[in-house]
């Protein structure tokens, strides 16, 4: 029997990721050795001298394992952010924690509305669950709120909003998703990723944190 025919079903529907070639290939290929990569979304300036700082000073305790709920961070980020200690999960990178989500609400059968195009791992999480994702084109390179709404049934369960968009970078202002969160059924919960929010350099955008503090429907 072949090894397929064991895996979930929801796990044969992922299309493979093929990723952009690595700067050390291209050089080996062209035989040019400055570059620029600009597909993998990366800071070019690079980390913060005080990250640096905080890495190495824990060099030396790498060979314990860490505390899984990192309960240290969690509490510096809701003091920070003036929230619950409760409303914050950790997780290793924004797929592990779309995963996450995906693992807690999509239920087999269950629908997920998002964009199209949007960033594809949100359609990897709701397959691997057994979930139907739901595609709404996008109107003038931005999210269609209106269309995604008329996509909203009894089987859906999350709608996922990237804001600002992958990869098209346009963002869903304060006033429209006020109007869609209000005429959204409150079973349904909203995913706003703000991957990249802090490259956004338009005041007007969503931002999760203030739905979050008055109790909305919304992670």
């Amino acid at each position: 029997m072949k090894g397929k025919n064991l895996a979930r079903k929801g796990i044969l529907k992922i299309k493979s990721y093929v990723p952009g070639k690595s700067i050390e290939e291209v050089q080996k290929e062209l035989g040019t050795k400055k570059w620029i990569k600009l597909a993998s979304n990366e800071n070019l300036l690079g980390p913060s001298a005080k990250a640096i700082v905080a890495i190495r000073k824990e060099l030396p305790n790498i060979y314990l394992y860490p505390e899984g709920p990192c309960p240290v961070l969690r509490k510096a980020l809701a003091e920070k952010f003036r929230i619950s200690e409760r409303m914050v999960v950790i997780s290793n990178g924004a797929d592990n924690l779309l995963l996450m989500i995906a693992n807690a609400f999509v239920n087999e059968g269950d629908e997920v509305v998002m964009a199209d195009p949007t960033f594809s791992v949100y359609t990897n999480v709701t397959q691997i669950m057994g979930g139907k994702p739901i595609n709404v084109k996008l109107k003038n390179f931005t999210h269609d709120l209106d269309s995604m709404l008329k996509k909203v049934n009894s089987r859906t369960k999350l709608v996922f909003i990237c804001n600002p968009n992958n990869p098209t970078g346009t963002i869903v202002s304060r006033k429209e998703f006020n109007e869609f969160l209000s005429k959204l059924p409150k079973r349904v919960i909203v995913v706003l990723d703000e991957a990249y929010g802090d490259f956004a350099d338009d005041a007007s955008g969503a931002t999760g944190l203030d739905y979050v503090k008055k109790g909305k429907q919304l992670i």
